[in-house]
């Protein structure tokens, strides 16, 4: 009997061990996303509709990659914004209207026929990159809400 303790006791010290694989710095959780504001070179806000070069919110989707293959992101029709992209202009923080973008490790917004970027976002260093400039790192800017402002 005391066999049979001491090799449950091995074995519960055994699936207790700590891994040593690399931590994670800040998960993106479901629903949570990151906010943008797209404004042109002079400053204008380029997601407020009313701008005659405002950028079309109805055309943008959210597309991955997976294996080298940019797939286009579902999300629920019966969520607030099921194509993974809400706008927002009355935010509190700015004076800019923002998106607000669910993302994967490596995400495409398609501006319809104006143009796509690519946003990524690394859950072991804490860095987005956006056209791969660095946008929010977790070590710099901590627990701040996560938003940048692109210039178009």
């Amino acid at each position: 009997m005391k066999k049979l303790f001491f090799i449950i006791l091995i074995l519960l010290f055994a699936a207790c061990e700590k891994e040593d694989g690399p931590k994670k710095k800040f998960v993106v959780r479901e629903g949570f996303g990151f906010y943008f504001s797209y404004v042109d070179k002079n400053g204008y806000d380029l997601l407020d509709s009313t701008h005659p070069n405002a950028l079309n919110f109805e055309t943008m989707r959210l597309y991955y990659i997976e294996n080298g293959v940019k797939k286009e992101m579902i999300f629920n029709n019966h969520s607030e914004y099921p194509r993974g992209i809400r706008r927002f202009c009355d935010w509190p923080y700015t004076d800019k209207c923002v998106l607000i973008i669910k993302l994967s490790d490596s995400t495409v917004i398609d501006f319809g026929h104006q143009y796509s970027d690519t946003i990524c976002y690394n859950e072991y260093t804490g860095i987005m990159t956006y056209n791969e400039e660095i946008v929010w790192d977790y070590d710099r800017d901590g627990f701040r809400t996560p938003v940048a402002t692109i210039v178009k």
